[in-house]
């Protein structure tokens, strides 16, 4: 059965007490036949270890942009960095062979 994932959205959220605000972007992953979805909010930083991971089993998948320097503040940059998660998680849809 295939796998669909989308990045639709991204929002901002206060942590450690409400002195930092961090970016979570929402995930949904579902079957393509059937009504099974599941509803997750990640950090860029976990799409980073999952990369990483993944690389160690499917070498050939593309690179996701590394992290930057700087935390990205402004809306327009946090949107472009959205597209770029959608388009990854897309491109690399895990198929059964590795290689």
């Amino acid at each position: 059965q295939s796998m669909s994932v989308d990045v639709p959205s991204f929002e901002e959220k206060k942590v450690d007490g409400g002195k930092n605000n961090v970016v979570f972007f929402k995930v949904i992953f579902g079957f393509i036949k059937g009504n099974k979805r599941w509803f997750l909010e990640k950090r860029y930083s976990e799409f980073d270890q999952l990369d990483k991971s993944l690389k160690d089993i499917y070498p050939n998948i593309p690179s996701l942009p590394g992290k930057t320097l700087f935390k990205i503040k402004d809306s327009a940059s946090i949107e472009n960095r959205r597209k770029v998660l959608n388009e990854y998680m897309k491109v690399s849809d895990i198929k059964s062979n590795p290689n």
